[in-house]
C-alpha cells in the first residue's frame, strides 16, 4: 500500500510540475516524466481498488484523468503516423506535400553521410540541423549535401552553437535572430511562381541544465513571441529542449500561434533523446516541428549514427495556393 500511495504522490508532483511555469530544476525534471507517472498512477489505481482503499483509489483516479487527458486528446483521429515506404521513389516527390527533417548533430559528431541518407530516404525538401560545427558543415559538403539541397543558410558559429537550413527551394531574407544563447535562424522559402512563401526557422533553445532554468524559460517565451510576430505560413523546427509536458513550451505554442506536428498527427509517443545509450531507450521528446497554415499528415523519428538525438521526420500538406509542379 505504501508503494501505491507513493506512486500517487509522484503522479501529483508531476501533475503540479506540468501545470506551472517554473525555474526550479526539480519541477522541470518532474514535468519531463509526466507520461511515465501516468502509467504508474494507473497501476496505483488498480492496487488501491483491489485492496479496498476506495478513497485512495478515487484520488488516484482523479490524478490519472488529469494526467492522461493531454495524451488522449491527439488520438481522436488527428492523422496517421509516418511509415517509411520501401517503394518510395526519391525522384518523384509529391507536389502536394512538403517533407521536413530536423536533426541535432551532437556537437557536430553525427555521421554526415547518415544524415544525408536519411534525408534522401525521407525525400526531404527541407533539412534543419542544430549543433552544427565548422567541421560538421565541411563534412556535409564533402558528403554531397549541395547535390541534394541546392540552397542553404548556415551562418558561422563557434563550437556546437550553429544551426542551418538546407532546402530544395530558394531561400531569401535569411536572418540570424539575436537574444538567444544558441543560434536561431530563419528564411523565406519560395516553392515556385505564384505560391505563397513559407517562413522556415531552425532553432536550438538553451537547455534548463546546465543553463539556469530561468534562461530556458525566457528563451521559450521569446521564441513564441518571435513566431507570433511572423505572418503567413510557417515551419519552425529544432531542439527546443522541452517536451509537451512543459508549460513554457505550451506557452510558446500559444504565443506563436503554431501547432506541434507530432501531437496533431497523434504521434504522442515520439521520443528523441537520449538516442546513444545502449541500455536506455529515448525517453524525452525534445525535438519538434511546429507549423502554421500547413496540415501535418505524418511524423516519425529515426536514429542518426553518432548523434544523441533521433532525427524528426514530418510531412505536411500544402495549402492549395502553395502547391506547385516539381
Amino acid at each position: 500500500m505504501l508503494l501505491a500511495e507513493a506512486l500517487v504522490l509522484l503522479a501529483l508532483l508531476c501533475l503540479l510540475a506540468r501545470s506551472v511555469s517554473s525555474s526550479n530544476h526539480a519541477l522541470v525534471l518532474s514535468a519531463c516524466f509526466a507520461p511515465y507517472a501516468t502509467v504508474l498512477d494507473a497501476v496505483a489505481v488498480g492496487v488501491l481498488a483491489v485492496s479496498g482503499r476506495r478513497v485512495g483509489a478515487g484520488v488516484a483516479l482523479i490524478v490519472l484523468l488529469a494526467l492522461a487527458t493531454p495524451w488522449l486528446r491527439p488520438l481522436r483521429g488527428r492523422g496517421t503516423v509516418y511509415r517509411r515506404r520501401s517503394d518510395a521513389d526519391p525522384s518523384t516527390p509529391d507536389r502536394y506535400t512538403l517533407r521536413v527533417m530536423s536533426s541535432n548533430l551532437m556537437l557536430g559528431q553525427a555521421d554526415s553521410a547518415a544524415v544525408l541518407r536519411t534525408a534522401a530516404a525521407h525525400r526531404a525538401d527541407l533539412l534543419m540541423v542544430q549543433e552544427l560545427t565548422c567541421d560538421a558543415l565541411a563534412g556535409l559538403r564533402t558528403a554531397g549535401i549541395g547535390d541534394q539541397f541546392g540552397f542553404q543558410y548556415a551562418p558561422p558559429a563557434a563550437g556546437g552553437v550553429g544551426t542551418a537550413l538546407f532546402s530544395r527551394y530558394p531561400l531569401t531574407g535569411t536572418r540570424c535572430h539575436p537574444g538567444f544563447s544558441l543560434q536561431v535562424i530563419s528564411a523565406s522559402m519560395s516553392l515556385g511562381p505564384g505560391s505563397e512563401p513559407i517562413t522556415v526557422l531552425s532553432s536550438h533553445l538553451a537547455p534548463p541544465w546546465p543553463f539556469p532554468a530561468a534562461v530556458w524559460r525566457a528563451e521559450s517565451l521569446r521564441l513564441g513571441q518571435l513566431l507570433g510576430e511572423t505572418e503567413g505560413l510557417l515551419v519552425a523546427a529544432g531542439d527546443f529542449n522541452a517536451t509537451t509536458s512543459h508549460r513554457p513550451f505550451r506557452q510558446l505554442l500559444r504565443l506563436g500561434r503554431v501547432s506541434d506536428a507530432a501531437s496533431v498527427t497523434g504521434s504522442v509517443t515520439l521520443r528523441s533523446y537520449p538516442a546513444n545509450r545502449r541500455l536506455v531507450p529515448p525517453l524525452l521528446g525534445l525535438d519538434h516541428v511546429l507549423v502554421r497554415g500547413l496540415r501535418p499528415v505524418s511524423a516519425a523519428m529515426t536514429p542518426i549514427h553518432g548523434s544523441d538525438h533521433r532525427a524528426l521526420l514530418v510531412t505536411v500538406e500544402l495549402p492549395g495556393d502553395s502547391r506547385c509542379e516539381r
